[in-house]
């Protein structure tokens, strides 16, 4: 009886072990397509990127994408060993198996990582147009602002020594200056959008943001 007991319970361990085998499989399997496809995706998006941001901006996720393509070969040639004319013993397939999702979840985390980071710069860039319109109603809204605050100062004036005043006294100028670097930035970035210098663009319009 105890030998029934003993048999039945290893066929009950086995039969989990297969089933996590068979779980494991199918995990390696689609872990290996969805990579596949994000790498896919990811090498689009960057061509989009590197148009918007330039070369040296995106370096980093093209070199994770030859980084992952390189485990990915990696991962496929494990799948093939899994499904060629050899026969394999469970171990060999449980560790292969493993072994592919392992690529695979890194490749998803770098990508992730790569991605992630230059999201808000790419967004931005879809949005330069938006933006640059943002910053001209700014320009125009504070610049209004100018001769009331000249005024404010000319009237202080009366009633305090210039030294006094020192520290506000020359506000009007520095932001009439400040309004004006930002003016000639879009105006800048606008120029190098149209011209397909993308990168310098974002610089142009990064500086003008700054300004106002």
């Amino acid at each position: 009886m105890a030998g029934f007991w003993g048999k039945r319970k290893r066929d009950e361990q086995q039969q989990e072990l297969d089933a996590l085998d068979a779980d494991l499989a199918v995990r390696a399997r689609t872990a290996l397509v969805d990579a596949d496809e994000r790498i896919r995706v990811t090498t689009d998006e960057l061509d989009f990127a590197e148009a918007e941001l330039g070369a040296e901006v995106t370096e980093p996720l093209r070199e994770a994408l030859t980084a992952v393509g390189t485990h990915l070969a990696e991962a496929f040639r494990l799948h093939q060993l899994n499904h060629d004319h050899i026969p394999d013993t469970p171990e060999e397939l449980r560790t292969r198996n493993a072994r592919i999702v392992q690529l695979c979840e890194w490749a998803e985390e770098l990508i992730d990582d790569r991605t992630s980071a230059l999201a808000e710069r790419i967004a931005r860039a879809r949005r330069a147009p938006e933006i640059i319109a943002g910053i001209r109603v700014d320009i125009e809204r504070l610049r209004a602002r100018i001769p009331h605050a000249r005024e404010t100062v000319d009237r202080l004036a009366v009633r305090y020594a210039r030294e006094a005043l020192a520290q506000v006294d020359a506000n009007p100028a520095e932001a009439d200056q400040l309004l004006g670097f930002a003016e000639h930035g879009v105006g800048l970035a606008e120029l190098r959008r149209e011209a397909g210098q993308r990168e310098q663009a974002n610089l142009a319009l990064d500086a003008a943001s700054e300004s106002v």
